[in-house]
């Protein structure tokens, strides 16, 4: 559902990436040149270039600082939201939602051999969890809590709100709650 929104409105491209990549780690390595080792096994990447759609995150920039100046919003702990503001603030770029290499992952409907790259897919779950299309009727969201791992606060912080604005889903406005707790931190 999430997919075929974003696509319809024009947030999701097909395009191809090339980057270096560890066959071990099954991860792209950004900040490899051809012939370096990955940084966390120390094992050679391989050049590897497959067709992906992408997000338009770039288009999102101002919108998410708008939103995020916009909501009353405390993250525990304080400079996290600091951290998510100056990342966006730096610039974003589009982001690559899908492969076509793997074969684990959800397949993307009428897409083969497209599997969905793990964080659009995964995000996915909390609309799934409070009733799928019909979340509003159910009243189950918004949220009021959201509790990540310090590690992955920008998948929920700007991935998901901007996922949610791309889709025009109702909710965006309040998808990480009045208390974003990315570490673990008792939420107050």
């Amino acid at each position: 559902m999430l997919f075929k929104l974003c696509k319809g409105n024009g947030y999701v491209y097909k395009g191809n990436y090339t980057g270096q990549y560890c066959i071990y780690d099954n991860a792209f390595v950004t900040d490899a040149k051809p012939g370096d080792n990955c940084p966390d096994c120390g094992r050679p990447t391989e050049t590897v270039t497959e067709e992906n759609y992408y997000f338009k995150l770039s288009a999102f920039q101002k919108p998410l600082l708008d939103f995020y100046k916009r909501i009353q919003i405390s993250f525990s702990p304080k400079p996290a939201k600091n951290e998510i503001i100056s990342f966006v603030e730096g610039g974003l770029k589009d982001l690559s939602i899908t492969r076509t290499t793997v074969r684990w992952g959800i397949p993307v409907p009428g897409e083969e051999p497209h599997v969905f790259y793990v964080w659009f897919d995964a995000l996915t779950a909390y609309l799934s969890a409070v009733g799928g299309p019909e979340y509003e009727k159910r009243g189950m969201w918004p949220c009021d809590l959201h509790l990540v791992g310090k590690d992955i606060i920008r998948f929920h912080a700007v991935y998901w709100p901007a996922f949610l604005m791309a889709s025009m889903l109702a909710g965006a406005e309040t998808s990480l709650g009045s208390r974003l707790v990315p570490d673990g931190t008792r939420a107050r």
